[in-house]
């Protein structure tokens, strides 16, 4: 007769071979997506997005930070704003522009003259076209590089690298040469956007000011109407002057003479902008009364007898 022990020992090992077979089944059967199947349902979910989200309004509340270490030491600024996107479609392609109005700067509101005047630097376009940095046609501008991560056998996450293709192998529609590279972090149930990371080593931060620049853009679900649409919910953002490079990145002279200098040279500027708080732009419109349509002409009462 066998051991008791023996048989719990033969039935552990059918589990965990029972287990691996089907580990190894559900591995056979969802294969990691290649980058042109990613790069089909990223293209899929862009254009739906372009096709229907609405003019909306939100609030922006950006903190700005600079630092310039010894010479002005170290200053913050707090902007809150109402944050607009309008989208047009102009031959079938829609067009996105994005505006602001400042309503207040450190706690302080302003007037509606001073709300004309520019808060601190901050990302525009992202809403509009951040999601054409990883696409079918933008492969004519960057490489690209897939990786998918596994955990416990099941896609936790995908990410798709990508950086400036060289100058003689870009497209015609291609923007500036700029050294750019990144990442793009692709939820896999959805396949939407979840994080976008952009760095360009050397950024004309102002005139005749240069040095490394990085943003970031995370994506959430925001309801507007009865839609969800993923769109960027917080941005983060940082520059640094540096004073040593003469050309810039693309080969072409930046500037003659000394480089410009801000502070000490070794400036830091910083900036999180969140966004909450999401509503359509509402259209509303009442009948006047018909334009064209001629009025018809008084009754008079009938003569008295």
């Amino acid at each position: 007769m066998r051991s008791q022990s023996f048989i719990r020992g033969e039935s552990l090992s059918l589990l965990l071979y029972v287990a691996w077979l089907g580990a190894n089944a559900q591995a056979q059967t969802s294969p990691d997506p290649t980058l042109d199947e990613v790069l089909a349902r990223l293209d899929q979910n862009r254009i739906a997005f372009y096709d229907s989200v609405p003019n909306f309004f939100c609030s922006e509340h950006v903190v700005s930070e600079m630092e310039a270490a010894s010479t002005w030491g170290w200053r913050r600024t707090v902007t809150d704003s109402i944050f607009r996107l309008r989208r047009t479609v102009v031959k079938h392609v829609a067009e996105f522009e994005e505006s602001r109005s400042v309503k207040a700067i450190n706690g302080q509101a302003l007037s509606r003259e001073e709300q004309a005047i520019k808060g601190p630097s901050i990302l525009t376009g992202v809403f509009g076209s951040g999601l054409e940095t990883v696409s079918t046609p933008s492969r004519a501008c960057f490489r690209y590089k897939l990786k998918v991560h596994r955990s416990h056998g099941e896609i936790d996450r995908i990410e798709v690298d990508f950086a400036d293709l060289p100058k003689n192998e870009r497209g015609p529609d291609c923007p500036l040469y700029e050294n750019v590279s990144g990442k793009v972090i692709i939820d896999p149930a959805s396949m939407e956007v979840i994080r976008i990371e952009r760095h360009v080593p050397e950024y004309q931060i102002f005139p005749g000011v240069f040095g490394p620049w990085t943003w970031t853009a995370e994506y959430g679900q925001v309801l507007l109407g009865n839609e969800l649409f993923w769109m960027p919910v917080k941005i983060h953002s940082k520059a640094r002057q540096d004073t040593n490079a003469e050309l810039s990145s693309s080969g072409i002279g930046r500037r003659a003479g000394p480089p410009s200098r801000i502070g000490d040279g070794h400036t830091t500027w910083t900036f999180v902008a969140t966004y909450t708080d999401f509503h359509r732009t509402q259209v509303s419109a009442h009948i006047v009364g018909s334009m064209t349509k001629e009025a018809a002409p008084e009754e008079k009462p009938p003569p008295k007898p």
